[in-house]
Formats: C-alpha cells, sequence, structure tokens
C-alpha cells in the first residue's frame, strides 16, 4: 500500500505561472478516474500549473511527480520512469519533435501518455455578441467558443515509439462569471500578442458584453482525452 509520503505531489523542476488555471474549472472526474484506474506506479504532469491534475490524481492514491512545461524536452529526468504521463491543456507548447522523443525515453514499456485538452462552447448568440466585439477589438484573435473541427496528431501516428491511439471527449457545463471568462481567454498566446493597450481594450468590452448578456456566460465544456501506448 501507498504511503502518505508516495501519494503527495513531487514538483521536479522549474515550475512557471500557468495563465488562467485559476478560472479554469477542474478536469472532469470521470477523465481522471479513467487515468487512475491505469494504476500507474509512478505519474509524471506535465505543465503541472497549480497542480489540478497532479493534486486530483494524488487524491486517487497515485506517486506524482510534476514538470514544467517550457523544461519538459531537456529536463534532467536522472533516469526516472513512469507508466503514465499526463499533459493537461499545454502540450501545444512543448517542440513536437523532442517533446514526442522525450516522452517516449520516460514511458517504461506499456506505459500510457494521456494529452487532454478542453473547449468551452458558446452558445450561439453569446458567440456572435463576442465575435462582434473581436471584429472591433481584436480581429485577429479568436473568440475560443467554438467546437474545434480538427486536431494535429500527425507527430505522434508517425512515431514508432507509440501506438494503440485513441480518443475520447467528456462533456459537461459550466457557468463562468466575466471575470472568470476574461481570465480564460486572455492567457492564450493569440490574446497575449495583442499588447497592454488593445488586450485591455478588449477586455473592457468583452466585460461590459457579458454584463449586457446577464453577466454570466454559459458554456458547454468539451474535454479531448487522447491516449497513446508506448511499444
Amino acid at each position: 500500500m501507498a504511503t502518505d509520503e508516495t501519494r503527495s505531489a513531487e514538483t521536479v523542476g522549474a515550475r512557471g505561472p500557468e495563465a488562467g488555471t485559476r478560472y479554469r474549472p477542474a478536469y472532469p472526474d470521470q477523465l481522471l478516474d479513467d487515468l487512475a484506474a491505469l494504476r500507474p506506479v509512478q505519474v509524471l504532469d506535465i505543465a503541472t500549473g497549480t497542480d489540478t491534475t497532479a493534486a486530483a490524481l494524488t487524491r486517487r492514491g497515485l506517486a506524482v511527480h510534476g514538470v514544467d512545461v517550457t523544461a519538459f524536452a531537456a529536463w534532467d529526468d536522472r533516469g526516472r520512469r513512469y507508466e503514465l504521463i499526463t499533459c493537461g491543456d499545454a502540450w501545444h507548447r512543448i517542440d513536437p519533435a523532442p517533446g514526442v522523443l522525450k516522452a517516449a525515453i520516460l514511458l517504461r514499456t506499456g506505459g500510457t501518455l494521456a494529452r487532454f485538452w478542453t473547449h468551452q462552447i458558446l452558445d450561439r448568440a453569446v458567440s456572435a455578441a463576442f465575435e462582434a466585439v473581436y471584429r472591433t477589438y481584436a480581429p485577429q484573435a479568436s473568440t475560443h467558443g467554438r467546437e474545434p473541427t480538427d486536431r494535429d496528431d500527425a507527430m505522434f501516428l508517425a512515431s514508432s515509439a507509440f501506438t494503440g491511439h485513441e480518443s475520447r471527449t467528456y462533456w459537461d457545463e459550466h457557468v463562468l462569471t466575466a471575470e472568470e471568462w476574461v481570465a480564460l481567454v486572455t492567457a492564450y498566446p493569440d490574446h497575449q500578442r495583442l499588447g497592454p493597450q488593445r488586450l485591455a481594450a478588449l477586455v473592457s468590452e468583452l466585460r461590459a458584453t457579458i454584463a449586457a448578456l446577464g453577466g454570466r456566460v454559459h458554456t458547454r465544456r468539451a474535454t479531448v482525452l487522447v491516449r497513446a501506448r508506448r511499444t
């Protein structure tokens, strides 16, 4: 039986701030239960940020290490090896080729790489109102409220190090305040590239639009889990 010490999440390497994670709803319990059901002895959580995933898996009795996303590919693992690697809403920040290679090195044969990300899907009326704001204040940024139509898995599908690719989508609903919605969308790189003045103008108009819509943003959240097994 695991001791309290082995169950506690240990952060390995530098931890950079993950903007927006303070207001990001927790990942669905069913997703976390499915990962815990793999019964890994050691777990590595990439982009551990505020420890949302690490803490949830720790509560399910797993021993979890964390590493910052920016340090992953070059991280000195000191010979550590894992049965499960998780990465929530952050794999897009990793250089694909070295990231896939590093994950393959760190996983034991038969181990699982689990990447998952979320999409907040807005009602059409809310999405239309936001799109009008973006056309005026930030035409090069996305409203981040539409259901995605594709994903880029080419690097993993082409790698002989991984097999058994499978995906699952978990659905739930959330109600976010204006402050919560603004915190989520302004964490995306396309918003950060706007610069302080343009971002401030966009944020002000988004808050006013949300207030006019009743002060809350209702979303359907799709959390997509993609798993691959180390050969």
